[in-house]
């Protein structure tokens, strides 16, 4: 992106990361004014959007990187979910597949990376040759106040009168078996990129889980700051 932007970071809590495999899915190729974007991942990855057939794989991604098991310190990291804990995971993926719905509206039915006010973008990335999801990120304006948007967020077209609107990134999420290889490094700056050359904007803020350390490390790493005045 370019180099007089200004990315923003408000600090907040959100859940920390469990894991999953995904079902093959086809997502829906950018124009070709951003090949530069999807470039960089090639030829292993692909760069797309995320249309109507795809919400269900995003959605069980977001859930797998995100739920957080009630189990104890003994269980270990692989013990398999108790029958409770796979309820809410259940219901977990199922509002967070509603939320999406919500948040991403018409964009579902003709995706595309243009700003737009009365919806959200949600950029995936899928294996080639598999087809999978395994990571994706998500885009819109919103309200430049520090407030965590909510899982069915007013549309930012009916928040034209808060204290300004800005680019807000949030849903950021690597599957577990493919961290460790620069691809949420090469996500942001895609998003950055986006958000610079077909948006027109110059910041990007997002929310951060202090506690996870990898995720803070990378958005101090690519020139993120601080807000703690925004912090709630």
């Amino acid at each position: 992106y370019e180099e007089d932007m200004r990315p923003l970071v408000v600090a907040a809590a959100i859940p920390s990361p469990c894991c999953r495999c995904g079902a093959p899915v086809a997502l829906v190729a950018l124009p070709a004014r951003h090949a530069s974007l999807s470039s960089q991942f090639a030829p292993i990855f692909a760069l797309g959007l995320v249309g109507e057939d795809d919400v269900s794989a995003a959605a069980e991604l977001l859930v797998d990187s995100f739920f957080t098991p009630l189990q104890t310190e003994d269980a270990g990291p692989a013990a398999p979910l108790t029958s409770a804990e796979s309820a809410m995971r259940e219901e977990r993926r199922r509002l967070t597949a509603r939320g999406l719905e919500w948040r991403l509206g018409s964009r579902l039915q003709a995706p595309t990376p243009a700003l737009a006010l009365d919806s959200s973008l949600l950029l995936a990335l899928t294996h080639v040759q598999t087809g999978e999801m395994v990571a994706t990120a998500e885009l819109s304006l919103r309200p430049r106040d520090g407030r965590l948007p909510a899982e069915f967020a007013v549309p930012p077209l009916f928040l034209l009168h808060s204290a300004g609107l800005a680019p807000y990134l949030c849903n950021l999420a690597v599957r577990r078996g493919f961290r460790r290889r620069r691809i949420a490094r090469r996500l942001l700056s895609s998003c950055e990129r986006l958000v610079s050359s077909e948006w027109q904007q110059s910041e990007l803020y997002l929310h951060v889980d202090l506690l996870n350390q990898a995720a803070a490390a990378l958005y101090r790493s690519e020139g993120y700051e601080p807000l703690p005045g925004f912090d709630r």
